[in-house]
């Protein structure tokens, strides 16, 4: 069940605005669809790194929220995977054969690092937020652990703003 998002907006002048949104309960994403319609809307090509993972969140907010089905489609329809670049195009021995944006990082930008965040991938993300959200014994703070999860989603995002700007100047 989708719960987070980060979209990282490049406008046509450089500049970069950013939106977030972290579910506070287990709900069918009708709320985080709506509000990611409400940021984007319907224009512009959505860059992601490994889309079928994506598109298949999309995929699966289509068949539980068909209202939601024309934007969601959208966003499939103009999604470009920034991941592919690095599978056939830059290749480089330090990514470790994979093309994990963990990998790919440290080596084009060491100054971006997960290495300091709390939460380290989505599997840990998904389990800490679930936990959050459905265990009535959960003993940390609410508000410390929301901004651990979105300080992790947003630094995906950033960097695959940031990997783009440095494609950007290498080619």
């Amino acid at each position: 069940m989708p719960f987070q998002v980060s979209i990282h907006t490049m406008q046509t002048d450089g500049s970069i605005e950013h939106f977030e949104f972290l579910a506070e309960k287990l709900e069918l994403p009708d709320q985080m669809a709506k509000s990611m319609l409400d940021y984007t809307g319907m224009v512009g090509t959505f860059i992601s790194w490994h889309k079928s993972f994506e598109m298949g969140r999309n995929s699966d907010m289509i068949e539980w929220l068909p209202h939601h089905a024309e934007y969601l489609e959208y966003m499939n329809s103009n999604m470009f995977d920034l991941e592919d670049i690095f599978k056939t195009e830059y290749v480089d021995y330090r990514f470790h054969g994979s093309t994990s944006i963990k990998k790919v990082l440290p080596v084009l930008l060491p100054e971006l690092s997960y290495d300091e965040l709390e939460v380290q991938n989505g599997t840990m993300a998904l389990d800490l937020w679930r936990r959050m959200v459905l265990d009535s014994g959960f003993d940390k703070d609410k508000n410390e652990v929301r901004q651990k999860l979105l300080e992790y989603c947003k630094l995906d995002t950033w960097a695959m703003v940031e990997l783009f700007r440095k494609l950007k100047t290498i080619r």
